[in-house]
């Protein structure tokens, strides 16, 4: 029972659905979905204008980008996994503030609430983290004797932000033994998942079919072509570090990397093949890449991108484009081909001009055309699904208010009382939940008592961390004080 809860239930902002009758729960998840998708764009705003120590125009192009990457456009109906997707800025913002010698409240709570919020997604964000960490410890030379502090904090943080949820994981990984927390060693190979040419169409806008995309699919990565442009000038740019680069460029291809062979995907996925809707960390791969072109534009100037930058990358990209014309691909057209190509064109031309004539009004035809890509892309996804009436949603409704549920029988926190005694389970046809009754009593009354063990001793456990970190928290300011 606490592992449904755990997997579906745990994001605060369910609350908001607890003021819709039941009739009216899709209307109240429309409104969820469009709350949550709006904060993704909030959150990463929130982190662009504090690594950059100041608030830009330009940030309006990388926070829709990252609202309304594909991503979202295709996996909107999970929505306990949106406030991992959330939750993702204000954890990289605290592994930057950890290097900065902060206090890793900011990193240490994000991630905290990620894994609390679903235990699934925060998974992929605990490898994540560890895969930034460390290339940003790379970029900007941290030694592990020298900068041993960080470190340290970096590790004891992540630990805390385990601990701290430990009260649903203890119950969780109950719920879930004998089932999906086993795994077959015999799908761990390094078999390829896809050719790289259907991997490369995926960068292109309106690449999305239903069946296709959401059984077996290639992973939803496309997050505007102004990014995929910014991303090439990024790794083009005389102004930017070596180092900088190669930290970008591992990133992107440890992902790459994982999407392609089954045995790093299945360990992305909990060791777990996915039941469909696959390659669900895909959105980290559209993070890397808005983070990288937002990080491109900030060191864009004629002194370090010469004029004729542009006009190669989007000759590359045609051609390129021109070329995957050629392949049949579920949901693209030649129309939509060429759109893209048209995209690309009007995209060179918008960042020729910003970069040579700096006027804000150019941060404004980009972040139009961006909206507009995302948005096209966006409606070409959602058109891919099918939809039923509200009323098919009442009816049903009203059909199944009186079923009533069954208890299976190897969910043990159950504890069962007969007159007020304690009475043991017998197990019926290997599903249900039987009662002993005593023989010579005709009314006998029943309890069922939930008493979930296990989410008292997390509790403890939890407790016990949160304390742990306060404690910490005030020898880190008293330290601070005497410096």
């Amino acid at each position: 029972m606490l592992s449904l809860y755990a997997y579906y239930l745990m994001s605060p902002l369910n609350i908001i659905l607890l003021f819709f009758r039941t009739e009216w729960l899709p209307q109240a998840i429309e409104l969820l979905i469009l709350i949550k998708i709006s904060l993704c764009s909030l959150t990463f705003y929130f982190l662009i204008s504090h690594l950059s120590a100041r608030v830009r125009p330009s940030g309006l192009i990388f926070s829709i980008s990252y609202a309304l990457m594909a991503y979202n456009m295709a996996y909107f109906f999970h929505l306990m996994w949106l406030d991992s997707i959330i939750l993702l800025p204000l954890i990289i913002l605290g592994l930057h503030r950890i290097l900065e010698g902060h206090f890793p409240a900011l990193y240490t709570l994000s991630l905290g609430f990620a894994i609390l919020f679903n235990y699934y997604i925060g998974f992929m964000l605990c490898i994540f983290s560890v895969f930034y960490f460390c290339t940003l410890c790379a970029v900007q030379k941290k030694r592990l004797i020298r900068d041993f502090s960080i470190f340290f904090n970096y590790g004891l943080a992540s630990l805390v932000a385990g601990l701290l949820s430990v009260f649903i994981l203890l119950p969780t990984l109950k719920g879930l033994s004998g089932g999906k927390a086993t795994f077959d060693t015999s799908l761990f190979t390094f078999s390829g998942n896809f050719s790289w040419r259907d991997f490369f169409i995926k960068f292109l806008n309106g690449c999305f079919y239903f069946k296709n995309n959401t059984v077996s699919g290639l992973p939803n990565i496309f997050c505007g072509i102004m990014i995929l442009f910014l991303c090439i000038l990024f790794f083009m740019n005389s102004r930017i570090g070596l180092c900088k680069k190669l930290g970008a460029g591992f990133l992107l291809v440890t992902l790459c990397l994982s999407f392609y062979f089954q045995i790093f995907n299945l360990v992305w996925h909990g060791f777990n093949p996915p039941s469909s809707f696959p390659y669900r960390y895909s959105f980290l791969f559209s993070f890397l890449l808005i983070l990288t072109a937002w990080y491109s534009l900030e060191h864009l100037d004629a002194g370090t991108v010469r004029i004729w930058y542009s006009a190669a990358i989007a000759g590359v990209l045609i051609v390129s484009i021109l070329v995957l014309m050629q392949k049949v691909s579920p949901g693209m057209t030649t129309g939509r081909y060429l759109l893209n190509a048209g995209i690309v064109f009007v995209s060179a031309i918008f960042l020729t001009a910003y970069i040579y004539c700096r006027k804000q009004i150019f941060i404004v035809f980009m972040s139009l055309l961006c909206m507009l890509d995302l948005t096209g892309n966006g409606i070409q996804y959602l058109s891919c699904y099918t939809y039923k009436d509200n009323s098919d949603f009442q009816t049903f409704v009203n059909d199944t208010s009186e079923v009533l549920s069954w208890i299976r029988t190897n969910d043990t926190d159950w504890e069962i009382y007969v007159n007020g005694q304690p009475s043991t389970a017998v197990k019926l046809a290997d599903a249900l939940l039987g009662v002993k009754l005593p023989a010579d009593t005709e009314i006998c009354k029943i309890e069922l008592r939930y008493v979930p063990h296990t989410f008292y001793i997390g509790l403890a456990v939890s407790g016990s961390a949160l304390l742990f970190f306060l404690f910490w928290y005030m020898i880190f300011r008293k330290k601070q004080i005497q410096n």
